[in-house]
């Protein structure tokens, strides 16, 4: 039995198919299981570090731009772009490592679709 999304607008056809690799709600393993949301949590976790690490470069930039030759801007702007490189490094680095110790253990720890 393929499982249907309903869906309903004007001149579309009121079910459309489930694409594959979704989870899926009227399956027996379906709810969230321990792994799921660790790896979820793991996942959203290196992914908002690295988007605060790109932004805060970014903030860093500018601010070196806008100094206009007040030295100590600049080096509050140089130390904020040091930092967050830092911290990209670090999250890039942490990636890594779970997914060594994931291996390790056999268990894929950044994997959030069930299968």
């Amino acid at each position: 039995m393929t499982n249907q999304i309903a869906l309903t607008l004007p001149g579309y056809p009121s079910t459309f198919p489930q694409p594959n690799g979704l989870p899926n709600s009227l399956s027996k393993n379906s709810g969230a299981s321990g792994a799921g949301i660790i790896s979820l949590g793991l996942t959203l976790l290196l992914l908002m570090a690295i988007f605060y690490a790109l932004f805060r470069i970014m903030v860093g930039s500018i601010r070196i731009v806008i100094s206009r030759g007040n030295k100590e801007k600049f080096e509050n702007a140089r130390k904020t772009v040091i930092y967050a490189v830092i911290g990209l490094c670090v999250a890039f680095s942490s990636f890594f490592i779970i997914n060594l110790l994931g291996n390790f253990v056999g268990i894929n720890l950044l994997n959030t679709i069930p299968k």
